[in-house]
């Protein structure tokens, strides 16, 4: 839910229901990503923001026909600025308690760096993408039933693998709002917050 205003802390879920096999799912840890990141690409995004969109959630979940109905997809866009669904947030940030610093990207809702050209703002998005992707970075959870899971959104990203359609993966879900001021921040290197 990075494309809110105040993304949500963090996240409960619970299995009630698993498959037999897939649904299972994966977590990057965008704190060690951050850390791996050479030197030449920290330099690159530091202080820069990215726009994430609920409507890039839309193009890409109802796949070619949603992106070639670009009257409907222009109005789903509209609708997300008006509901507050896209917003420009900091691509590195930095975590309120650990004072860490973590990526701030994800392929479900970034869409565009601001202030780079179209092209160079994709090709950089995608390999910083492909990086929190490693394999080094990921976690995977093979759900059991009964399973709780308690996860900080503002460190981890996670997906959902997934599973034979003729199965059932039941789970309750919850997220925790993002604090008092929840808006995601960059603090200078070595600043005591």
């Amino acid at each position: 839910m990075s494309y809110l205003e105040e993304p949500v802390m963090a996240s409960v879920m619970h299995a009630l229901t698993v498959p037999s096999a897939g649904g299972d799912t994966l977590f990057a840890d965008l704190e060690r990503a951050y850390e791996t990141l050479d030197p030449r690409t920290r330099a690159a995004i530091e202080g820069k923001e990215a726009i994430h969109s609920y409507a890039a959630s839309f193009s890409a979940a109802a796949g070619g026909a949603a992106r070639a109905a670009g009257a409907e997809l222009a109005k789903v866009r509209a609708d997300a600025v008006a509901n507050g669904l896209l917003t420009k947030h900091p691509i590195v940030r930095t975590h309120p308690e650990t004072r860490r610093r973590a990526l701030f990207v994800n392929r479900g809702f970034t869409t565009e760096i601001v202030g780079l050209p179209k092209e160079e703002s994709d090709a950089l998005l995608e390999q910083l993408f492909a990086h929190c992707e490693r394999r080094e970075h990921i976690v995977r959870h093979r759900w059991q039933q009964g399973d709780v899971l308690i996860w900080d959104n503002r460190r981890m990203m996670h997906h959902a693998l997934p599973f034979p359609p003729e199965e059932v993966r039941h789970m309750l879900r919850t997220t925790v709002k993002g604090g008092e001021n929840g808006r995601p921040f960059l603090a200078p290197l070595g600043c005591r917050l």
